[in-house]
């Protein structure tokens, strides 16, 4: 089951720690796997480390606070509209719990960044850390792993620094959750607007591509769902082929990014990007909108596991 969340810290209440920044990306990575999925399961923590295909999860960077300067040059977020919740075919309504959550998580809403499209807004010296699980199994350990750690005593460290969990907004927020069968059954589209919250590269054919190339990105998506979808809603070979070559790209705000990783820098785009599908087919205007709204859970690109292709839907309809 598609799963976002968020885990909420602060570093401001323990004495001696400096502002935290975001943190190399191998480090919230080793955090969620050694922290968090091991308390949980060990077993599952070794086969989702061990997958050398598509990982059930994506996680960001330690997202840091904004500056007061930052915060008022920042232009209004867009707000998504009451027809891309779940309950008028969005998939994106958090309206119902459906994995059990540990005491002190919490649902987010507008206040919580839950419907913007640009994520999580954290000023006031907050940090989060934002994570999607692609199977219930996953999710469960993201809550389960998380109270157990706590419950342990042990300091929250990632990298060479340690934080805590933020009191006012409790460990974990959950933004939106949905089955892949609603996914699939949400009212289908033409329209996909999507935007790269944090830098995000393809691989294609052994290349590095810093672009929203359309039929590379919804055959990524594609991929990442049959990778983990039930049986009974996988897209067929021929739908992900025609998708593949139906798609363009109708407009875009985008720029370049470095990301500096331990031992490299990638390249990234980030910013706002408009899919249009040319066909009225309606089989693959249902497929189309189901993984437009599927690219907030999978992420896009490479690299989703180290805090790159973190994506926000902005759109998904017809206008």
């Amino acid at each position: 089951m598609p799963t976002r969340i968020s885990y909420n810290l602060s570093d401001g209440h323990l004495a001696g720690v400096g502002p935290a920044g975001e943190g190399m990306p191998e480090d919230t990575r080793g955090f969620v796997y050694a922290s968090v999925l091991q308390q949980a399961s060990e077993e599952l923590a070794a086969q989702v480390h061990a997958t050398n295909g598509y990982k059930a999860f994506t996680i960001s960077r330690l997202i840091k606070p904004r500056t007061s300067a930052q915060r008022s040059a920042s232009p209004r977020r867009e707000q998504r509209t009451a027809s891309q919740g779940h309950n008028a075919g969005g998939g994106h309504d958090a309206a119902s719990d459906r994995v059990p959550r540990p005491a002190g998580a919490h649902r987010g809403g507008a206040a919580a960044g839950a419907g913007r499209a640009g994520g999580d807004d954290n000023g006031d010296g907050r940090r989060t850390l934002r994570l999607t699980a692609l199977t219930a199994e996953v999710a469960d350990a993201f809550f389960t792993g998380l109270a157990t750690y706590l419950a342990s005593g042990q300091p929250i460290r990632i990298g060479d620094m340690l934080l805590e969990v933020d009191q006012e907004r409790g460990p974990v927020t959950v933004h939106s959750q949905a089955e892949y069968s609603e996914l699939a059954e949400a009212a289908p589209a033409g329209l996909v607007v999507l935007k790269a919250l944090s830098p995000t590269t393809f691989t294609d054919g052994g290349r590095q591509v810093p672009l929203p190339m359309p039929g590379v990105c919804f055959g990524s998506l594609a991929r990442k769902w049959n990778a983990f979808a039930p049986a009974e809603v996988r897209i067929p070979e021929a739908v992900e082929e025609a998708l593949r070559e139906s798609v363009a790209v109708c407009r875009h705000d985008i720029s370049t990014r470095p990301v500096r990783m331990r031992s490299h820098v990638e390249i990234g785009f980030v910013g706002t990007v408009g899919f249009r599908l040319m066909s009225w087919d309606g089989g693959l205007r249902r497929w189309f909108g189901a993984l437009g709204r599927f690219a907030e859970y999978a992420g896009l690109g490479a690299h989703t596991t180290l805090g790159m292709g973190q994506t926000a839907v902005v759109q998904v309809g017809d206008n």
